[in-house]
């Protein structure tokens, strides 16, 4: 038998209670209930709460990986596969531009907040990916050719130069969990897993936090809000420990 190593919503609920002296049964309060109308909307908030502050002090928790295949070359009025120094590329949420035409079938995935780093190969190969330079003040302008140039995060979309072939795109990227929709039923909450390990202590408190916040005076639940923080630098913690056995090196100067 298979240990489920991810908690549940339902874990988290039942120590949110406990942590708000609310528990009855499992599944049931008196206030902070599964099926209360805030319950969704107050986990959804603690878990975007603890992605934003993992990910701001460097905690790989949703660091995620995807190829896109077949992204078309540059496209103009010039014709397509023809450089263009006007013309640039943007991969988006809806669709990839190829500088004229919009390839709905190309998409950024729904669950990016924003890329890390960029490969690119040439499409439909088995060669090795190469690493794409990341525009720090806009891209250049400048003739495309089998490269794609660099690539800049702009307005919710990568855009890059573009290449006179067909490409394939490696991306490494920072991802986030999908809010918990209002049809999420209480009924699916043991069965239903976050994908967090040892997070069910940061994100109880972290939502009763919540719940108290907007109940009580001003500052009586922050006993909650430190204990939540204090269970953020566990979590931190663990991942420093674990990077303290790779060797870094100041780059050399010159």
């Amino acid at each position: 038998m298979t240990a489920q190593v991810y908690p549940s919503i339902e874990d988290v609920m039942n120590l949110a209670r406990v942590y708000v002296n609310d528990t009855l049964a499992a599944g049931a309060g008196i206030t902070l209930t599964d099926a209360a109308p805030e319950t969704l909307p107050l986990l959804n908030a603690s878990i975007a709460q603890m992605q934003r502050d993992l990910w701001n002090r460097s905690v790989p928790t949703m660091i995620r990986e995807t190829v896109l295949t077949g992204l078309p070359p540059i496209n103009s009025a010039l014709g397509v596969g023809a450089p263009n120094p006007a013309v640039y590329q943007a991969l988006t949420y809806t669709g990839f531009n190829d500088g004229s035409v919009v390839h709905t079938g190309i998409v950024l995935p729904p669950d990016l907040l924003a890329p890390i780093k960029v490969w690119f190969r040439a499409g439909g190969t088995n060669l090795t990916f190469s690493e794409m330079n990341e525009a720090a003040n806009g891209l250049a302008s400048f003739y495309q050719g089998p490269s794609p140039g660099d690539w800049e995060w702009q307005g919710d979309q990568i855009a890059l130069n573009g290449a006179t072939q067909a490409i394939d795109m490696r991306l490494r990227y920072l991802g986030t969990v999908a809010y918990y929709p209002s049809t999420t039923l209480p009924v699916h909450f043991p069965t239903t897993y976050l994908p967090f390990r040892d997070s069910v202590q940061a994100l109880a408190y972290r939502l009763a936090y919540d719940f108290c916040a907007a109940r009580v005076q001003s500052g009586g639940a922050n006993d909650l809000l430190a204990n939540y923080q204090s269970s953020i630098d566990g979590m931190v913690q663990r991942q420093v420990r674990r990077m303290q056995h790779v060797v870094y090196e100041r780059q050399p100067y010159g």
